[in-house]
């Protein structure tokens, strides 16, 4: 991993969104969040991440299509997170272009590691 590596975080969860802030820090991570994918790409716009973690299942843009157009502009090493996995949802991340599809809750070390590991292949 790399210390201070720029993470985007995007979930609709305020509470998941902050404790997730909170273990990636405590790793040494620098992470940003959105609570929805318009406010996510105007972030990523300002400044793309070094990898973006998104949640799956939210209202209006979903995480699928939040990929699909982060996929248009960066090639940032991309994350889905969900609650509510669903195959036809993961194959089409995967197919997408995610290096990982997780189910909800991740331990922070499991992430951690995924991250590092995402990021050493990007």
């Amino acid at each position: 991993m790399l210390v201070g590596s720029y993470v985007l975080a995007v979930d609709d969860d305020p509470s998941a969104l902050r404790l997730l802030k909170l273990q990636l820090s405590d790793r040494g991570f620098q992470v940003t969040t959105a609570t929805c994918s318009e406010e996510a790409l105007r972030i990523a716009d300002e400044r793309p991440p070094l990898v973006a973690l998104l949640d799956v299942r939210m209202p209006g843009m979903n995480g699928i299509q939040l990929l699909r157009k982060l996929r248009e502009r960066w090639r940032m090493p991309v994350i889905m997170l969900t609650a509510a996995p669903s195959r036809a949802d993961e194959r089409t991340a995967m197919e997408l272009g995610a290096e990982a599809y997780l189910v909800k809750p991740v331990h922070p070390d499991d992430l951690t590691h995924i991250i590092g590991e995402a990021l050493r292949q990007a």
